[in-house]
């Protein structure tokens, strides 16, 4: 599965459902997902976050019921159906970034610190909608994503020189984004 989402993030992951029914699975995955850009860049007055540790991510584990409904458009090899996930997302309960410390005005850095924090928010519900097209045994399925996600959920907790990270972070309201995912019925 690959998703693209409101986050400014990428998200990809590999799992196993098993399907005691036709219509409904149980099982998960395993994922991993980073941001490709944000402008919420932490800093103070001598201090900046590092460059390689700007954009959030993550390693994850994805608990989930799968849904199929019955077929919508039946043709010789392929059958339409809608399709819902539901689930839970749960992070790596860790953090840690590199901040550069800064003796110039032009954020050149003299020296470097890390800092690290495992209380932030790290589970979050996820909900999958859409659409599958079934050929013999591989589904393709395309469609909506909502999450509970905050990609700056550990992050919010840290704090340098006395500035806490959730000042510099927006106020967060929920992922949405766009997935496909590849399936193989064994």
């Amino acid at each position: 599965m690959g998703e693209l989402n409101s986050a400014d993030a990428w998200r990809v992951e590999a799992g196993y459902h098993w399907f005691p029914k036709p219509y409904i699975g149980f099982g998960g995955s395993l994922g991993v997902w980073n941001q490709f850009s944000t402008n919420d860049i932490p800093k103070g007055q001598n201090w900046i976050i590092d460059d390689d540790y700007r954009e959030a991510s993550s390693l994850f584990v994805h608990p989930s019921l799968v849904l199929f409904s019955p077929s919508i458009i039946h043709g010789n090899d392929f059958d339409i159906q809608l399709y819902g996930e539901v689930g839970a997302m749960m992070n790596l309960p860790y953090e840690k970034v590199c901040i550069d410390i800064c003796h110039n005005p032009y954020y050149i850095p003299d020296e470097y610190e890390y800092i690290s924090n495992n209380k932030g928010d790290w589970c979050f519900f996820d909900g999958k909608i859409g659409v599958s097209a079934r050929f013999d045994n591989v589904v393709l399925a395309a469609g909506y994503s909502y999450s509970t996600l905050d990609v700056y959920g550990m992050r919010r907790k840290l704090k340098y020189a006395n500035q806490k990270f959730t000042a510099f972070y927006p106020q967060h309201h929920g992922t949405h984004g766009a997935f496909l995912s590849i399936s193989l019925f064994i």
